[in-house]
């Protein structure tokens, strides 16, 4: 690890992120999010615009992670395009692109 506080501060609680690993080599980044009820839809998936708030989380802490801790980045503008329900628990890993911008997010097995 780089010495970066990965505490948890309120908003980090309250959407239920958790660091998980930073790879420096790839500067991939690994979180893990616990959607808390308040998130979840009656089809039971975390609400869209709730997950760019994950997304978001997770590509500020991977570009903390790239730079040490020397920058903290504003994201200007976030798009997406969700493909299938959002489950309470998934991981979100976040990797190197060349504006440190792309997020690519890894749906774990469900059983």
């Amino acid at each position: 690890m780089n010495g970066i506080d990965t505490s948890q501060g309120a908003h980090v609680a309250l959407i239920g992120a958790e660091f998980v690993d930073f790879d420096p080599v790839t500067e991939t980044i690994t979180m893990r999010f616990n959607a808390p009820d308040s998130f979840i839809t009656p089809r039971g998936g975390v609400q869209g615009g709730l997950v760019a708030g994950f997304l978001d989380e997770a590509m500020g802490w991977a570009h903390v992670h790239a730079t040490k801790g020397e920058e903290a980045p504003l994201n200007l503008e976030i798009s997406m395009t969700l493909l299938s329900l959002i489950p309470r628990f998934y991981d979100a890993i976040g990797g190197k692109a060349a504006q440190r911008s792309r997020l690519n997010v890894e749906r774990p097995e469900m059983g």
